[in-house]
């Protein structure tokens, strides 16, 4: 029988991180969405009872800036004030001395985050003693990953330990009440302390190393919380600690402990609201910068056109231009939030081809490989595109060939895989073919894309006749550019 592996167990519990819901959003500020909501109203109720905790980094960054800069010192001055209730109702009824030292992890817990507030979320000030240094290292450094500190762990006694040491107190006979308050007051500082927990940014973070079961209980702790108190209440009436009277109130106290639930569920709703409202922010924006880019750079489409026609200009940055109106474009009315942020071919080909009359029902555009290739090979494809689908449009406006059908396809697929991958760019037309004469000649724009593919990217340019009489020029080029030797030789090309 295999022995299990306790080391394994402790890591996979303790040390290594945990993903419940994978959001996967290229930028954070698209914010997720919210997969939980229904669209029945009634499903809704038992539905948010149930759901775990978001991660995504927007979630993250949320409670990260509500420990920081909103509640701040509450949680700590709301327990103080706490344990001033339960601790003076102890001595009203004249508490035994161990009901007094079970008080002690919630007075070390309230002192220890008053003092150590100021060093984890004020200043720069380092502690005078080693041990507080390292309780502040401790709290500073995984605020984000671990629930676990030196207050959290006081915290864990100092929640039930309050209930018991009040439920274990003397019945008070007329002064029942105020073991009921003090009761109570214990109930809100279990309450306090949970909260803080499954606020923590440790449960929304995708590198939260907290223990598992963490994420499972939480939509779940509040009715673990009134069976925990009520049995705590339990033990008191089962020691003859509680009034006849009073019985009844300290089990319907317990009832209290489900606020939790309520304020677990209020700060989620309210971080994914904002969420909603985050993303229409984030359009309007876009909107609005658009707009300003549209309306200043306008003017400057005009100048970029006339410089890339002047004949000094060199071929490489004349394609650079010719596509800065496209890009200009694609920018001003690319609003929406998951928005492609590179200019997709097909939109390209539209825009360039669209001056010259080409009418966007006869423009097909079949790119076969992923979205999300390497930047170098979009920006490889952006230029080859502008360039080709130029040549065919403004040859398509010579007189000869004002017969010809207007239409333009950009086809795009891979080959190979690994090192080997090589990527083909091709565009079509009903134009005649190049002669063997004219292509890639000394001067020509063929001649210079062909030597810029070959020099810069390992490529090359091909024309190919097609079936139906029509020709596509192919621009081909492979994923990493190529291998150099120190004198600037490809790798395993013959030395002439």
């Amino acid at each position: 029988m295999k022995t299990p592996d306790l080391s394994r167990w402790f890591r996979s519990q303790f040390v290594e991180s945990h993903t419940w819901r994978d959001v996967d959003l290229e930028h954070w500020w698209q914010m997720p969405g919210d997969d939980s909501r229904t669209a029945s109203p009634w499903l809704q109720l038992p539905v948010d009872l149930v759901t775990r905790a978001t991660f995504s980094e927007w979630h993250e960054k949320v409670a990260v800036a509500r420990v920081r800069h909103y509640d701040r010192l509450r949680p700590y001055a709301t327990r103080g004030v706490l344990l001033v209730l339960i601790a003076g109702g102890l001595a009203v009824l004249r508490a035994d001395w161990w009901c007094w030292l079970m008080l002690s992890p919630a007075l070390l817990q309230v002192g220890l985050e008053m003092y150590l507030y100021r060093f984890v979320h004020e200043t720069f000030d380092v502690p005078r003693l080693a041990v507080f240094r390292w309780m502040r290292d401790l709290a500073d450094n995984h605020h984000r990953t671990k629930l676990l500190n030196a207050t959290g762990i006081l915290g864990a006694l100092a929640c039930p330990l309050n209930v018991l040491a009040v439920s274990m107190s003397p019945p008070g006979a007329d002064l029942g009440w105020v073991k009921v308050v003090a009761f109570v007051a214990a109930i809100f500082y279990l309450n306090s302390g949970l909260s803080s927990v499954f606020l923590d940014p440790a449960n929304y973070t995708e590198t939260s190393t907290m223990p598992p079961v963490m994420h499972r209980i939480r939509p779940y702790a509040p009715l673990l919380s009134v069976s925990g108190v009520a049995g705590l209440a339990a033990v008191g009436i089962h020691f003859v600690r509680w009034t006849p009277e009073t019985e009844p109130l300290a089990y319907t106290a317990a009832l209290l402990t489900l606020l939790l639930g309520s304020t677990i569920r209020n700060n989620d709703r309210a971080v994914a609201a904002g969420a909603v409202v985050g993303r229409e922010a984030v359009v309007a924006a876009r909107r609005e910068l658009g707009r300003v880019v549209h309306d200043d750079l306008n003017g400057a489409k005009v100048a970029v056109e006339m410089v890339r026609q002047i004949p000094e200009v060199p071929y490489r940055s004349s394609v650079e231009l010719a596509a800065l109106e496209a890009f200009l474009t694609h920018f001003s009315t690319r609003m929406g939030i998951d928005a492609a942020p590179a200019l997709s071919l097909s939109d390209l080909v539209e825009k360039i081809a669209s001056p010259y009359g080409v009418s966007p029902s006869d423009i097909r555009c079949d790119i076969s490989w992923a979205a999300d290739i390497r930047r170098e090979n979009h920006a490889i494809a952006v230029r080859m595109t502008t360039a080709l689908v130029h040549n065919a449009a403004q040859a398509l406006q010579n007189e000869e060939y004002l017969a010809v059908p207007r239409s333009i396809w950009v086809v795009g697929h891979t080959t190979g895989s690994g090192h080997g991958l090589r990527y083909h760019l091709a565009v079509g037309d009903r134009l005649p073919p190049v002669t063997p004469e004219r292509w890639c000649a000394p001067g020509t724009t063929l001649a210079a894309l062909n030597e810029w593919l070959d020099d810069t990217f390992n490529g090359e340019l091909t024309q190919e006749l097609l079936v139906d009489g029509t020709k596509r020029i192919v621009a081909s080029w492979y994923d990493r550019p190529p291998i150099r030797r120190y004198q600037g030789q490809i790798a395993g090309e013959a030395k002439s």
